[in-house]
């Protein structure tokens, strides 16, 4: 993703002709799909798999590339779906889980048929029923605090990737690990603060926005005009800046 950028960058910003390489990366990376028109030699579908290869499906749609396997990569997300509407591999999803998951369910922008139309609607209505009190949104409601109620969530998660080895080895990891009191906060490396799982922060009320904004001109392609998306590849692209004058 970030070599197309660059690549992208050089193009339209810097007067460089990078078309040949670009045109590289395109064929390359379509070259190399595996049948869920994402990358890697699994034969099964699992949360990794979707989440790093959304990036490059975002430099595909800034290319007006479609995928070929866009039926079947919608499938294989609608299957990762909890039934509140996440797609994280633990209880109550996470910003970029839920936004790489509803960006692959509206490919170029738009639908990707009635039962992703349907998600698209479940996944909102989830997404802003857990808004923080401060107008932020945090990365899930539903790891801590430790509860009976969250613990069931988490043993549900994992029970529903029966069937799929990969998935389910994914989701018993993510369930175990995150019981450990080192994960009772998250850290990151952008600062020495960690925050509460509950706990508003940007990076998260970024992604949770841009998935809100995405599904609302899915459904209502007018709206496109009242979100304020950029016009340039990576994460906040839309396709419909295309359309506008």
């Amino acid at each position: 993703m970030f070599l197309a950028i660059f690549l992208l960058h050089a193009r339209d910003f810097a007067g460089r002709d990078t078309s040949r390489d670009i045109e590289l990366w395109v064929s390359r990376h379509l070259a190399s799909m595996n049948s869920y028109g994402f990358w890697g030699g699994r034969t099964k579908m699992t949360h990794l798999q979707f989440q790093n290869g959304y990036h490059q499906h975002e430099i595909l749609e800034y290319l007006e590339v479609d995928n070929p396997h866009s039926t079947r990569s919608i499938d294989a997300v609608l299957s990762l779906a909890d039934s509140g509407g996440h797609f994280a591999p633990y209880p109550g999803g996470g910003g970029c889980y839920d936004y790489d998951a509803v960006f692959m369910l509206t490919p170029h922008g738009g639908g990707g048929g009635m039962r992703a139309s349907e998600q698209l609607r479940t996944t909102a209505k989830a997404i802003m029923g857990e808004q923080n009190s401060d107008g932020g949104f945090a990365e899930t409601l539903q790891v801590r605090p430790r509860s009976i109620a969250n613990f069931w969530r988490s043993v549900n998660r994992v029970y529903g990737a029966l069937g799929n080895v990969p998935l389910l080895v994914e989701r018993l990891r993510y369930a175990v690990a995150l019981q450990r009191p080192k994960h009772s906060q998250i850290h990151t490396h952008w600062s020495e603060y960690s925050r509460e799982w509950s706990e508003s922060d940007l990076w998260d009320t970024w992604f949770r926005l841009l998935a809100i904004a995405r599904i609302d001109v899915c459904l209502d392609p007018k709206r496109a005009i009242d979100w304020g998306f950029i016009d340039y590849p990576g994460i906040g692209f839309h396709p419909s800046l295309r359309a506008q004058p």
